[in-house]
């Protein structure tokens, strides 16, 4: 069955086809409904259960208004067998909106959710796949667990592309990533997503991050079976991968390239390097893979970093899970694709209150246990990895129990501030975060490294820092 089976739809993107999809969707439901090439305006689509929407290769949906809050451009609400493929959908937002970072609490309000393309409300059985998402009002897709599960679902050889609808920062001065970029996994406590793939797929030129986890308990893991493997990202402004609530993850193949740059123009495909600097010193930088709360049991391995503006993979909450066969490069002077304009363009301007030198603090693999859980930066295998030119260093251990640091080749930065510095420069930290019952390292190995310093350098390999409080400290060098 096609749309043009029935009275109404435009393909000339002059008249609204909302009316004849919707009657096209109620009419086909259970079979095949095709979409020809064409341009179609629609505002908003409810999708019934058991229905197959199949585009042509040119076929693209177009917004064409404002979507009713709580609701996307096409909302799957509790339904279970639908297949979305090959379509191109167009939010035809091109313009950046900022907002003050301290002002903003969660990445759910209406402000960010408003005008997204797919949102899924609960369901099983959900495949999304070949299609594009550009210019978004809000998020491409949600995957809405709040309050119900959803269970197995595909999105594989997807584009995300050109979607900046906000950037953190005063209007006028958007200066930093935001939430909204590519796909948003929501769950709360009670509920979860389970058997998730997102595969082969291409994340380009977006403010937010790439693929962004947000669970409403972040000590809980209501998310199982997740896989994010073989995607690319590059010319993201904030994280690649966000990573919170999951038990059973795994992460394999995936290229980053970029991360922490700001495209504000789909003709801008390098972007400007950016790092947000808050009141008193706060500065966070973007991550390659980044992990908020507890993720526990995954595997993250064969992945590629490069020009990283921040840090290659934040292990914050990550336990009993492998870390094995990545690579992080940070081009250096000498090295032939060493860029001295991009470089001195990356890092923040102000870390915990010492001034810095560009790029020199992006780091490789960094566990942490800020919410001080059981699980969180215990038993994690660091190994056979590789790091190079991150004056932030290659393998920092704070908080760990049980973390085994092993096989790993790191080019170190050639730094010789080691005073004001503090211990980040080091290629191996071994240190505690906090004074809780599972914030202090203990029990770690650090065996077989190869370490090759980059420049002529007065920091140790190894630093193993007894500091009590958290970091980043916020003045002079660190209790040793």
């Amino acid at each position: 069955t096609s749309v043009l089976d029935f009275p109404g739809c435009d393909v000339t993107g002059v008249a609204d086809s909302t009316a004849c999809f919707t009657a096209a969707l109620a009419a086909t439901a259970g079979k095949a409904l095709r979409v020809p090439a064409g341009i179609y305006l629609l505002v908003e689509l409810d999708l019934p259960s058991n229905i197959d929407i199949v585009c042509d290769r040119t076929a693209t949906l177009m917004r064409n208004g404002t979507i009713a809050s709580g609701h996307g451009g096409l909302d799957l609400a509790g339904l279970s067998n639908a297949t979305i493929d090959g379509c191109i959908f167009e939010g035809q937002v091109t313009s950046t909106t900022g907002f003050d970072r301290a002002s903003l609490t969660t990445p759910v309000t209406s402000t960010f959710t408003a005008n997204s393309t797919i949102w899924v409300h609960g369901g099983k059985n959900i495949v999304i796949k070949n299609c594009t998402f550009q210019h978004g009002g809000g998020y491409p897709i949600i995957l809405d667990a709040s309050s119900a599960n959803i269970d197995n679902v595909t999105l594989s050889n997807n584009t995300f592309q050109y979607n900046r609808p906000f950037l953190f920062g005063s209007p006028g001065d958007e200066n930093y990533g935001a939430w909204p970029g590519g796909i948003l996994a929501y769950s709360a406590s009670a509920f979860g997503i389970q058997n998730l793939s997102i595969t082969d797929s291409i994340f380009r030129q977006l403010t937010g991050h790439g693929i962004f986890w947000y669970a409403s308990n972040g000590n809980s893991t209501p998310n199982r079976n997740i896989t994010e493997s073989r995607n690319h990202f590059k010319t993201i402004g904030l994280d690649g991968i966000l990573d919170s609530g999951i038990n059973g993850l795994t992460e394999e193949g995936n290229t980053f390239e970029r991360i922490g740059f700001i495209s504000t123009s789909d003709s801008d495909l390098v972007g400007t390097a950016k790092w947000y600097n808050g009141p008193s010193g706060l500065s966070i930088p973007a991550v390659a893979v980044d992990t908020a709360s507890l993720v526990i049991n995954g595997t993250r391995s064969a992945n590629s970093v490069s020009l990283i503006n921040g840090g290659c993979f934040d292990l914050d909450g990550y336990g009993y899970g492998n870390i094995t066969g990545n690579r992080c490069y940070n081009p250096m002077p000498g090295d032939p694709d060493y860029d001295s304009g991009v470089a001195s363009a990356m890092g923040p301007a102000v870390y915990g209150g010492v001034s810095t030198l560009g790029e020199n603090y992006a780091y490789g693999f960094s566990t942490g246990n800020t919410n001080d859980t059981a699980q969180g930066a215990a038993n994690v295998v660091i190994d056979n990895n590789s790091t190079h030119g991150l004056g932030g260093g290659g393998v920092r251990v704070y908080a760990g129990r049980g973390i085994q640091v092993s096989n790993n080749h790191i080019v170190a930065a050639g730094n010789t501030n080691g005073d004001t510095d503090h211990n980040f420069y080091a290629p191996i930290t071994l240190g505690n975060i906090g004074t809780g019952p599972y914030q202090r390292s203990r029990n770690n190995v650090v065996s077989k490294n190869t370490i090759v310093y980059g420049g002529s350098s007065g920091i140790v390999a190894v630093f193993e820092d007894s500091h009590s409080g958290a970091f980043p400290f916020s003045s002079g060098a660190p209790g040793a």
